[in-house]
């Protein structure tokens, strides 16, 4: 009930997404770069250490990847809405994006939110927690497999599926991810979840499998584009 009463807003006279709104939300996202950057950069985080190789293949693969989220949004749309209802009523109501985006603001908010979101929600972070798991994992004397034998480092093999830490690693970093990832989009109410959930363990578990990031951040370009083009102006 909270969550479709936080959508009031999208629901209302004023959507939430406005021209200003954009603008508001660029100069924040910069801001934050600006500062964050130089930390960054400090502690070894170059461009390819997050993912970001630019490349046709990594471009073909971010059309694939916004299809595919896409379609589990409408799939997960269409189940939540049959078994409740109100979820449908709310997303029939919610307007989130309002008339009269300029074309400038639509690019810029394309380009940069995606940059800004995909590094540090998704790179930054899964990066980080999976290296300190990793890093536990290996300070670990040894770790017994299910044969009863010792495990250097905790390298675990794969035979009779034993706990894997890495994996444990990989799931709890995707996780936190698409966590903070809804938190941002809270306020779109449920059709904010509807959509940041799927996104954010699709793109969370394609980050994990292969430390690429540069298609996250044009399948979110084009998650944005899409979605703003239907205010311009």
């Amino acid at each position: 009930h909270s969550l479709l009463t936080s959508a009031a807003i999208a629901r209302g006279p004023m959507p939430p997404i406005s021209n200003i709104a954009v603008w508001h939300t660029i100069a924040l996202e910069l801001l934050i770069f600006c500062v964050l950057t130089p930390f960054l950069r400090v502690r070894g985080w170059t461009l390819g250490r997050l993912g970001i190789r630019p490349s046709l293949r990594g471009c073909l693969d971010g059309v694939v990847l916004a299809i595919a989220a896409y379609a589990l949004y409408f799939g997960l749309a269409v189940t939540v809405a049959s078994v409740w209802p109100a979820v449908a009523h709310a997303l029939a109501q919610t307007r989130l994006v309002g008339h009269g985006l300029s074309w400038a603001a639509i690019a810029a908010g394309s380009i940069i939110n995606p940059f800004y979101e995909e590094i540090f929600v998704c790179g930054y972070v899964i990066s980080v927690l999976t290296e300190r798991r990793a890093g536990a994992a290996m300070a670990l004397p040894g770790s017994m497999r299910q044969d009863g034998t010792e495990a250097v480092g905790g390298d675990l093999s794969s035979a009779g599926r034993p706990y894997s830490a890495q994996a444990a690693g990989l799931a709890t970093a995707v996780n936190v991810s698409a966590a903070i990832r809804l938190s941002c989009h809270l306020y779109q109410g449920v059709a904010g979840v509807l959509t940041a959930v799927p996104v954010g363990l699709l793109f969370g578990a394609w980050f994990a499998r292969t430390r690429r990031l540069w298609p996250l951040i044009v399948a979110h370009a084009v998650l944005d584009l899409v979605a703003l083009a239907a205010g311009a102006r």
